[in-house]
């Protein structure tokens, strides 16, 4: 058993001596606040074939005055094709402790070879969304967008419930997947969440299991 030198959230594995672990730390640089209270910050650590050894991680922080219960962490690591590992989080607070007051911010780190960088934006509706998956050609993003490796940007399509279920035909149907996974020697995916229906009357959401079907 290895110790790791920090919370791990994620892990994954570039190669048989190239292993990458994200998460959060609790102490050490730009964890405590004036007055003393933590501000946790984005951890990441890398196994290179003997032992794990913290990197260096951009730290992160609100503008003054910062809010409540201030914390940001690293939820996700990928590895993608091409080698380049990416890592996402997120710097939040306690929205009960305070109103109105910032929204939270979204961390994207791109490894480039020798220290953590910002990612450039992913482009078209990509742009705020937030990987929940990956396969071997790109990421599935949060909101039905997935993102390939070179770059490209496209839109999840998905059928509607049928009128049976109560959803009407102008309804507006949203699907939001909480667990996506590949079914294991094949290259079928099954997603687990709701479709949230909008409509006058009688809005509901709906659990449901979905199977991605890939284009020819």
């Amino acid at each position: 058993m290895t110790r790791l030198p920090c919370h791990a959230s994620d892990l994954a594995v570039a190669g048989p001596d190239d292993v990458w672990a994200v998460g959060g730390r609790s102490t050490g640089s730009g964890t405590r606040l004036n007055y003393g209270e933590r501000y946790g910050q984005p951890a990441s650590m890398h196994w290179g074939g003997t032992s794990w050894r913290l990197v260096s991680t951009p730290r992160v922080r609100f503008e003054d005055p910062v809010p409540p219960e201030p914390s940001a962490g690293l939820g996700r690591v990928f590895v993608l094709g091409s080698g380049e590992v990416r890592a996402y989080g997120v710097n939040g607070f306690n929205h009960g402790e305070v109103d109105p007051g910032p929204v939270d911010e979204p961390i994207r780190l791109r490894w480039n070879g020798s220290k953590w960088v910002g990612q450039e934006p992913a482009p078209g509706g990509c742009a705020l969304r937030t990987p929940v998956g990956q396969d071997d050609k790109g990421l599935f993003l949060n909101g039905n967008w997935y993102l390939t490796d070179d770059g490209r940007c496209l839109k999840i399509k998905c059928h509607r419930l049928p009128l049976s279920t109560g959803a009407g035909r102008g309804s507006h149907q949203s699907l939001w997947l909480v667990e996506i996974h590949r079914i294991p020697g094949t290259d079928e995916w099954l997603g687990a969440g709701q479709v949230e229906v909008n409509q006058s009357g009688n809005p509901f959401g709906a659990p449901v299991v979905v199977c991605l079907k890939r284009g020819g």
